[in-house]
C-alpha cells in the first residue's frame, strides 16, 4: 500500500474532510456526501470518459468494495443520457453522477482533466487516498483501493487522529 500522496488538487489532501457537496444521479435521486457521515466509507471516482475501462473492473470488484462498507459514486463527465447509457452497457452497480460541465467534481476538490481521480474516504468524509489512475493500471488501482478501505475497516476506534500508514 502506498502513502495515498498520489498527485491530486493541493486543496485535497490525505486528513481534510470533503465538503458536504450535493449532487443528483441518473437515476434522479438527490444525495450529498454529508449523507453517507457516519454510516459508510465512499469510493468516489471523477471519469471524463464514460468508456474508462477502470469503470468496468470498479464494476467486477463491487462485490469486494461493498464487503468493506464502501458506495461508489462515479461522476463522470459526460450529458445525462451518456452517463445512463454507459451504465446500462456496462452493468454498473454503483451510483452514477453526470457531471458534464465538472461543476460536481470541482466543489470535491478535484483537479478537472483528461485523468480519471480515484478519492476514498472513511465514514465521516475524511480523505483518506486520492490519486491519478494511469491508463493500463486499472486492476492494480483497485487493489490499491482495497487495501485502503482495508485500512480504514481496522482502525482502532479510540484513535484519533487517524494512524497513518508509512
Amino acid at each position: 500500500m502506498e502513502s495515498g500522496k498520489g498527485d491530486c488538487a493541493p486543496h485535497n489532501r490525505r486528513g481534510q474532510c470533503l465538503p458536504a457537496v450535493h449532487f443528483i444521479t441518473v437515476d434522479s435521486e438527490k444525495m450529498s456526501v454529508a449523507g453517507f457521515k457516519g454510516r459508510c466509507n465512499l469510493l468516489l471516482v471523477a471519469a471524463s470518459n464514460p468508456d474508462s475501462p477502470f469503470l468496468e473492473v470498479l464494476s467486477r470488484r463491487q462485490a469486494e468494495i461493498r464487503q468493506r462498507e464502501t458506495v461508489t459514486i462515479a461522476f463522470l463527465g459526460c450529458a445525462q443520457e451518456d452517463a445512463m447509457r454507459a451504465r446500462q452497457r456496462g452493468g454498473w452497480p454503483f451510483v452514477v453522477v453526470s457531471d458534464r460541465d465538472g461543476a460536481v467534481t470541482k466543489r470535491l476538490g478535484f483537479v478537472p482533466q483528461d485523468a480519471l481521480t480515484v478519492c476514498i474516504t472513511d465514514r465521516w468524509a475524511e480523505i483518506f487516498y486520492i490519486s491519478y489512475v494511469p491508463v493500463g493500471s486499472e486492476d492494480a488501482q483497485v487493489d490499491e483501493c482495497l487495501g485502503w478501505l482495508d485500512f480504514i475497516e481496522h482502525q482502532c476506534p479510540e484513535c484519533f487522529p487517524s494512524e497513518w500508514p508509512d
